[in-house]
């Protein structure tokens, strides 16, 4: 039976209870959390009787599924984890409408390969796949993609709310809802890029496209022609793409010369096999993180040499979007580097588009200055969201992701910490904001800038959960940052 967290016990035996519930973030490695119990959920009932025994108990409790999210919103210290993976079926398929029901838990990799699986007899022309899952990682599961309101490479497309149709939850007083937006219409709102703080989600209807076959476009580009040029290929009928930069701050080219790679659609018949398709394989990209961390500008030459070869190759519009991620890349470096302890964390920062070279010059001065070590950078594009409570898509803006090595002390972290709030200031400066999922190193004036509504959100948050049966690290950190006045 569990007890509150910290009813008579002392510090020394918490700890030892906790061993086998501590956890951290897949990718910084920075989030080390205690729980008193991790639970794999594999059914609604095992589900349901975990909250209503969290609820009787006041122990508060977090939902996680792939835990790559850096801002701690998937943990809570001392309360129980909700390990949503086992729930990971495709409920039904309708071909009719073009729309797919899954469970929250399952991850991208597995949808797109079951939707394939469940089709594998229809004609290609007729297969629907997905319209847009985030870059880098494949194992995210779709509950926690919808709590962060995650983005792909679509070169016109709104964040995931815009393929959210409905989503089943329990709420903190273990009510079944529906959710959407003419049902339940404020959750809608606020659960959908609301951080898992205002219940479970259980299943997910998204909105799906047809699979069709894409040829990828590649060219070299500088940054300060990359709107035109984007624009132009847009106006071609180009649905996807992204823009690497170069990561060398001592180099002439950094942040200025980049790699262009987009994709429209093609008539052709075949898409080649994955035996046939030029692609790097896991010792390639090995190599290249290694030379990210030791030679950028190898590095960055390298990656634009093989990305210019695949230029015309064809690929299907959901696998395209499938990622290499190497888990535990950092730890396998440090043995053959023999590094310190460190990681990258990433920060992702929106400005207009119109504002894009202004920005990434502002930067460019700021990393050089101190010296920053990037690791990998690149260039998205997003429409607007007027659909969410606390939207961090403002304006069609130009997403920048920077990943920073970092080493795992103080001294370091702290300067990251400041290298963070200084590109805040300078994306808010010219109208822009930063996203909230990556990391807690903005301070209140800089958050309140770019988030005028985040003290209406911890109210709303409040008035759904009265109780605060569901709560993280995250929530706890601005919640105090909201408190301490």
């Amino acid at each position: 039976m569990r007890t509150g967290p910290g009813k008579n016990d002392s510090v020394v035996r918490r700890r030892r209870m906790f061993q086998d519930g501590v956890v951290e973030d897949v990718h910084s490695r920075l989030n080390v959390v205690y729980h008193q119990d991790i639970v794999r959920i594999n059914s609604l009932d095992r589900l349901y009787s975990e909250l209503k025994l969290a609820a009787s108990q006041s122990i508060p409790v977090a939902v996680c599924g792939g835990r790559h999210a850096m801002g701690g919103q998937q943990f809570v210290m001392d309360g129980v984890l909700l390990d949503m993976r086992g729930l990971d079926s495709i409920i039904d398929l309708d071909r009719k409408k073009g729309q797919v029901k899954v469970q929250a838990g399952i991850q991208w990799h597995d949808l797109i390969n079951g939707l394939a699986l469940i089709q594998r007899d229809q004609d290609y022309q007729e297969i629907w796949s997905i319209i847009q899952k985030p870059t880098g990682a494949d194992n995210l599961s779709i509950g926690g993609c919808l709590a962060a309101n995650i983005h792909g490479r679509g070169l016109t497309m709104k964040p995931l709310v815009d393929d959210i149709i409905e989503f089943q939850m329990i709420t903190p007083s273990l009510d079944t809802v529906t959710v959407s937006r003419s049902e339940n219409p404020e959750l809608f709102k606020l659960v959908i890029g609301g951080y898992g703080l205002f219940g479970v989600v259980t299943t997910v209807t998204l909105k799906l496209r047809r699979r069709v076959p894409m040829r990828r476009h590649v060219e070299a580009l500088s940054a300060d022609r990359l709107i035109e040029r984007l624009d132009e290929l847009v106006a071609d009928g180009h649905e996807y793409g992204d823009f690497q930069f170069a990561i060398d701050h001592k180099s002439d080219d950094f942040l200025s010369r980049g790699i262009l790679a987009t994709y429209r659609a093609t008539d052709a018949l075949k898409v080649p096999d994955g035996g046939s398709a030029q692609k790097l394989s896991i010792e390639q990209w090995k190599e290249l993180l290694d030379l990210a961390h030791t030679d950028k500008s190898q590095a960055f030459e390298k990656y634009m040499d093989h990305y210019l070869k695949t230029d015309g190759q064809v690929y299907w519009s959901d696998t395209m979007q499938l990622s290499t991620y190497l888990d535990d890349y950092h730890r396998d470096m440090e043995r053959q580097l023999k590094s310190t302890n460190a990681t990258e964390i990433i920060t992702e920062l929106y400005v207009p588009r119109q504002k894009l070279s202004e920005f990434l010059g502002r930067a460019r001065e700021l990393f050089v200055r101190s010296d920053t070590d990037i690791i990998y950078g690149t260039i998205r594009m997003i429409e607007r969201d007027d659909q969410t409570f606390l939207p961090w898509a403002k304006d069609r803006f130009a997403c920048v992701i920077f990943n920073l090595h970092t080493e795992h002390g103080s001294e370091a972290l702290s300067a990251t910490a400041t290298t963070f709030r200084a590109l805040i200031d300078i994306a808010r400066d010219l109208g822009g904001s930063f996203y909230l999922t990556y990391h807690r190193y903005v301070e209140r004036p800089a958050l309140e800038s770019c988030y005028p509504q985040f003290e209406q959100f911890l109210s709303l948050k409040k008035k759904h959960d009265p109780s605060q049966l569901f709560q993280s690290q995250w929530y706890r950190h601005y919640l105090r940052m909201f408190e301490a006045d």
